[in-house]
């Protein structure tokens, strides 16, 4: 027969004490530090942003295959047959790159290069819905879509935090240019992580320090290696 205890005699708290285990979830004396919490504001409200601008390139070369001058053995990436007895014990052997065949195709420049740049990422917020972002501009020169590759995102909704939407988002955007780019493009922001790509980097980083743990001993505050930043 089980038997169910107070729920605060389980956690060792008196029985007559007000506070109830799992139900008195805040302090008896003085303020709260819970009192007065607000959802945050728009720009605190993201929770994760990741971006990416990832680009393609045709170089406008054509190899030309010939017509073969003689009748070798077909080429095949297999390095051994799948029935082999013994091909547990085949060493040295991977794909297979050795060619049969002699040849020399011709390369031929057919037309100019083409890009094509695809914006896609995904991003959770709290009380907000995530503004799809779109690029004007790449590498100096104007970006106009690119309708091979139809433009696709959504918002949904992920969480319920007490009334408050918790929303998700991903989205996929390709661009192409009428003209060859002249300049380097700057990675898209983080708004997550409140930076962007153009960010200065700083001279020196100051070291990275943690909470103690159980077997932290006392140390000197003057030895200088510890307030020293770190330079590169």
């Amino acid at each position: 027969m089980a038997v169910f205890l107070d729920e605060n005699v389980a956690a060792k708290i008196p029985k007559t004490d007000k506070f109830q285990v799992g139900i008195s979830n805040v302090a008896r004396r003085g303020r709260p530090i819970t009192t007065s919490l607000q959802t945050p504001g728009a720009k605190e409200s993201w929770l994760y942003y990741d971006v990416e601008l990832s680009c393609r390139l045709d170089s406008g070369i054509v190899v030309h295959r010939r017509l073969p001058q003689v009748d070798n053995t077909a080429d095949s990436l297999a390095s051994c047959i799948i029935t082999d007895p013994n091909i547990d014990a085949i060493t040295g052997r991977g794909v297979n790159l050795i060619s049969h065949d002699n040849f020399t195709d011709v390369v031929q420049r057919m037309a100019h290069s083409q890009y094509w740049f695809n914006l896609n990422g995904q991003a959770m917020r709290v009380g907000n819905q995530i503004p799809i972002p779109g690029i004007r501009s790449i590498g100096g020169k104007v970006a106009v879509p690119h309708d091979a590759n139809p433009q696709w995102a959504y918002n949904k909704i992920v969480g319920n935090y007490s009334g408050v939407i918790l929303w998700y988002a991903k989205w996929s955007l390709w661009y192409t240019l009428t003209s060859a780019p002249t300049a380097q493009q700057v990675p898209p922001q983080n708004l997550a992580m409140r930076i962007q790509g153009d960010a200065k980097t700083p001279d020196g980083i100051l070291a990275p320090f943690t909470l103690p743990d159980d077997n932290a001993v006392a140390t000197d505050p003057r030895v200088p290696e510890l307030q020293n930043m770190i330079r590169g």
